[in-house]
């Protein structure tokens, strides 16, 4: 038979182990914030891979398409020729856009 009085059913922890109790609550929350915050971080760093990957892409094909452009130029103006020419050329024709 139970006593009448008040408490004498009810558990009672120490001061010492209620604070462990409850410095165990705090960690666990403080790691599940670390784990939050970290994978935050990776989530943002491959966000960042990916749109360096896609501005590298985007300047290659604009790379491949310029060079592709003026290759196709310097044929179809017969500069196709040898090195010494089109360094003549294009200081005779910077000499024009300055004067």
């Amino acid at each position: 038979m139970g006593s009448l009085m008040a408490g004498w059913d009810s558990l009672t922890l120490d001061p010492e182990s209620a604070t462990i109790e409850r410095n165990r609550s705090l960690t666990k929350e403080e790691i599940n914030a670390f784990w939050k915050t970290k994978k935050e971080a990776e989530l943002e760093h491959l966000k960042a891979l990916s749109k360096l990957s896609e501005t590298i892409r985007a300047r290659k094909c604009e790379y491949s398409e310029n060079s592709h452009r003026s290759s196709t130029a310097t044929v179809a103006l017969g500069m196709d020729g040898d090195k010494k020419s089109l360094e003549n050329l294009i200081k005779k024709n910077c000499c024009k856009c300055l004067g």
